[in-house]
């Protein structure tokens, strides 16, 4: 949490004193107005309201996807400059993921946000950010509740574990995900990296997970697949085709056919390559 002081009054979402501010998401939902979207238990997603009742907000996703979701896992983002240095935000970093942080300062450039788990601050934009409070009591989108999953018995590939060159795409662990990228070369405990967005980083070795190239996999592996926006998610092979493989996400969400080449091992991931 952030050592700066906690200023003394977050807004009630509820709040009818400001009747023109998108306080509750049914109320955004009247003017297509931006919210924050717990998706899974540990993804929030940047998203536009499009329509609302006291069940559910249709809501239009950074990939044009339009969805149906229910009201408790909708958080409205204020568009008035409300915010004040201190405040713990749930705040947008890149490809629509959103991150708790708090906020050190206010300026042209938009909110700069302090990440809790220790990236590099960044300027957020208003309309891109709103408060870790009103996040507390959200619900997933899809997926069973915390807690519900049985464990995964996961099992050592057979396949040999490829050696990461540049040029290779390898999972990234990240900030409560994982992201896909391309190497660009190694350094002394590490690679340099680029993202699906452009973005460079240099990422330590335990952070990078080959992806073995070719029809390697086979129906009922448990994998890291590309999902949509650079992201990474774990899931089951179901099927295996022309086109690639499809994947059961763990959380539920619709499975889509995943490309040779952008999927990876659970178990690397989990319990390492050595």
């Amino acid at each position: 949490m952030s050592e700066l002081p906690y200023p003394d009054r977050v807004p009630d979402p509820n709040n009818e004193e400001l009747p023109a501010d998108p306080w509750n998401p049914l109320v955004v939902s009247r003017g297509g107005s931006p919210v924050a979207v717990r998706w899974s238990q540990g993804l929030w997603l940047h998203a536009v309201a499009l329509a609302g009742n006291d069940q559910h907000c249709s809501i239009l996703l950074a990939d044009g996807r339009t969805t149906q979701l229910p009201r408790a896992s909708v958080v409205a983002i204020p568009t008035r400059p409300v915010f004040q240095v201190g405040h713990e935000v749930m705040a947008r970093w890149r490809n629509a993921a959103m991150f708790p942080g708090t906020l050190t300062a206010i300026g042209d450039m938009g909110h700069t946000v302090a990440w809790h788990d220790g990236d590099v601050p960044m300027p957020v934009p208003l309309g891109s950010l709103t408060f870790l409070e009103w996040c507390q009591t959200t619900e997933p989108a899809v997926g069973p509740p915390p807690g519900s999953a049985a464990k995964l018995e996961l099992k050592p590939p057979v396949v040999p574990v490829p050696e990461i060159v540049p040029g290779a795409w390898v999972a990234i662990r990240g900030r409560n995900c994982y992201w896909i990228a391309s190497v660009e070369a190694a350094v002394d405990g590490g690679f340099n990296v680029r993202f699906t967005d452009g973005a460079r980083a240099t990422v330590p070795d335990s952070d990078v997970f080959p992806m073995p190239e070719g029809n390697v996999f086979e129906v009922g592996d448990e994998v890291l697949a590309l999902w949509k926006g650079g992201s990474l998610y774990p899931g089951t092979i179901t099927e295996e085709s022309h086109e690639g493989y499809t994947v059961a996400w763990h959380d539920g969400d619709m499975p889509l056919v995943v490309k040779p080449g952008t999927l990876t091992y659970l178990f690397w991931v989990l319990e390492g390559t050595q």
